[in-house]
């Protein structure tokens, strides 16, 4: 077979490689970096650049890196690969499996259906119901995807139904606010994304055990306020199409409902399996329970009862993306263990410590620094880990909490400049059948969503003082 790769995949694959190398064959730069530091930073730099490219999956990329890191002494296989013997992996693990169960089901089409059947079926009503079923939704399920895939053809059908042609302003309007209420909204709860737990186990053990559901829920209330207020009324003042007062076709959702019939018993069990993880999550100050086993016991109970099969396990959790999430465990660990957390303090405090030590100056350079590294940083999990590489030795130094470094940064993370730039957006795209809107008809809203985010994370950081976070 023929080898079609141009020139240009060879030399990212090289080049990464090259620096990674200088990188790792430098003396140590100073205190307290050792040889193995020097490896450490080689291999950590490659990794980046590979992720920056984009040539081979974020898993294949990072768990190289590690072994090679193992194999060149920088570290043992037990510290390179801890997270997975850890509960932050398994909570992912219990996430990712909970989602797609109730995804499975179909719980989560009747419970957006059934909120969605409650408002008038204008542009303006339609657009509420959105935002309600978003809000209801989102603290029961983990997977913005999936949420996602459910509202996004909706959302389609909806448009289609009022008569929107494609990249119209209502056809836009609803898009946009599917994609906050789908992709975005869910990152306020812990157990609302997937991400939240990736944060969570980036965090350095001391902070971990706070991060509770309400402990999460307490540095996000404010944020998920303004960012409803100001994405929902620039939604209306943006796109709001002539004979918005004109209604869709009549019962709509209740169509969609009829069409499922009655709740089957595995949707019942769904139910009552989420309704036990989602209390477990929120009462674990009071039970003692570690989240990860309430989570693990809800998936387990899911199996037992034949919701969930064995090809389930296989198929319907993201395994790429858990050994992902868990080499970013390890590899933010390494930064301070390694010595690169004080080093890089030390080095950048000249320059960003009057950044670093004041939240109202540090949080907006986070969110502004990471929409422009995300024009080159494909995956966002490594455009947060970058982040926390550059600002979490030195914050922390300052008393600043990891959540300022990571909330923000994450948040700053989920624009979409370009097509493939956000996952969860092009997934929601492809859910709506590509007759609702195009990419460029959703790029406005990506500057309005940066803007948002900015404005909400800022206006945060009077709670964040308030609650001993900076």
């Amino acid at each position: 077979m023929a080898n079609n790769k141009p020139i240009s995949w060879y030399v990212k694959v090289i080049l990464p490689v090259v620096v990674g190398f200088i990188i790792a064959l430098l003396p140590p730069l100073g205190e307290p970096l050792t040889v193995e530091s020097m490896r450490f930073g080689g291999i950590f730099i490659c990794i980046i650049m590979m992720m920056i490219f984009n040539i081979f999956p974020d898993f294949v990329i990072s768990t190289s890196g590690l072994v090679l890191m193992v194999a060149l002494k920088v570290t043992d296989f037990g510290t390179a690969f801890s997270p997975f013997a850890g509960t932050a992996v398994w909570l992912v693990v219990a996430a990712f499996g909970i989602g797609a169960a109730v995804a499975k089901t179909g719980l989560l089409k009747r419970i957006s259906y059934l909120v969605l059947k409650l408002f008038p079926e204008t542009f303006k009503g339609q657009i509420l119901a959105f935002y309600t079923a978003g809000l209801v939704v989102s603290p029961l399920i983990p997977s913005l995807t999936a949420k996602g895939t459910v509202l996004g053809p909706f959302a389609a059908q909806v448009a289609e139904s009022l008569g929107y042609e494609k990249d119209s302003k209502g056809a836009r309007g609803l898009f946009a606010a599917v994609t906050i209420m789908a992709t975005i909204v869910g990152m306020a709860f812990l157990s609302g994304a997937v991400p939240v737990a990736t944060l969570i186990g980036m965090m350095p053990e001391e902070f971990r055990p706070d991060m509770t559901f309400f402990g999460w829920l307490k540095g996000t209330w404010v944020w998920l306020i303004i960012t409803l207020v100001l994405t929902f009324f620039s939604i209306l003042a943006l796109y709001t199409p002539k004979g918005a007062d004109e209604a869709a076709e009549s019962g709509l959702a209740q169509k969609e409902l009829e069409k499922m019939g009655p709740a089957s018993t595995h949707e019942k069990i769904a139910f009552i399996c989420l309704l036990f993880a989602l209390v477990g999550w929120m009462t674990t100050k009071l039970t003692g329970m570690n989240t990860t086993v309430v989570g693990l016991i809800a998936l387990m109970i899911l199996f037992l009862t034949g919701v969930m099969k064995a090809p389930d396990f296989k198929n319907l959790i993201a395994w790429p993306a858990v050994t992902f999430i868990g080499n970013v465990y390890a590899l933010a660990a390494l930064i301070s263990k390694m010595g690169w957390a004080t080093y890089l303090a030390e080095v950048l405090r000249p320059i960003l410590g009057p950044v670093a030590s004041n939240a109202w100056l540090l949080v907006p350079v986070i969110c502004i620094v990471t929409y422009i590294m995300r024009i080159v940083v494909m995956s966002q999990t490594a455009g947060v880990t970058i982040i926390w590489a550059i600002f979490g030795g030195l914050a922390l130094e300052y008393g600043i909490h990891p959540f300022v470094i990571l909330f923000p940064g994450y948040l700053a993370t989920l624009v979409w400049h370009y097509p493939g730039n956000n996952t969860t957006t092009t997934t929601l795209l492809a859910s709506t059948g590509g007759n609702m809107v195009t990419f460029n008809g959703t790029f406005q809203y990506n500057i309005v969503y940066m803007i948002v985010t900015l404005i909400a994370c800022t206006a945060s950081v009077p709670l964040w003082k308030m609650i001993g976070y900076c």
